[in-house]
C-alpha cells in the first residue's frame, strides 16, 4: 500500500485538477465533484496510514473510518455519494451545488485530516 507521502501527493494532484475545473467557468461540474472525492480518498488514506490501516475499496474505507470513529464520516460519505451519482446516475450539479459540497463536505474532511498528519 502507498505510504502517507504518496497519498498526500496524490490528494494535492487531484486538488490541482479539481481547481482547473473551475466551477465558475466549466460546465462539466460533475468532474469537479469526482476529483474532489478522489482528493478526499487520498487524504483519508494518508490519515489511515498514520494508523497503519489501509483500504482496498470504498466500502472498506468507510468501514475503517467508522472503526476509528472519524468525526467527519458523514461529510466524506456525502462527497462519495455525490460523486457516485455524477458518475453512474448522470446527475448534474450547478455552481451552487458544487460550491456547497466543497465547503460542507470536502473542506471539513481535508482540514481535519491536515491537523492530524505530520508536517511534510
Amino acid at each position: 500500500m502507498p505510504a502517507l507521502a504518496v497519498h498526500r501527493a496524490r490528494a494535492e494532484a487531484n486538488e490541482r485538477i479539481a481547481n482547473r475545473l473551475d466551477p465558475g467557468l466549466n460546465p462539466d461540474l460533475d468532474w469537479r465533484v469526482t476529483m474532489l472525492l478522489y482528493a478526499a480518498v487520498h487524504w483519508v488514506e494518508a490519515y489511515l496510514d498514520t494508523r497503519s490501516v489501509h483500504s482496498r475499496s470504498h466500502t472498506d474505507r468507510v468501514r475503517n473510518l467508522e472503526t476509528l470513529q472519524f468525526p467527519f464520516l458523514l461529510q466524506y460519505q456525502a462527497l462519495e455519494d455525490a460523486s457516485r451519482k455524477a458518475r453512474y446516475d448522470c446527475s448534474s450539479y450547478n455552481l451552487q451545488d458544487v460550491r456547497s459540497l466543497e465547503a460542507t463536505s470536502y473542506q471539513p474532511v481535508r482540514q481535519h485530516i491536515l491537523t492530524l498528519l505530520p508536517q511534510p
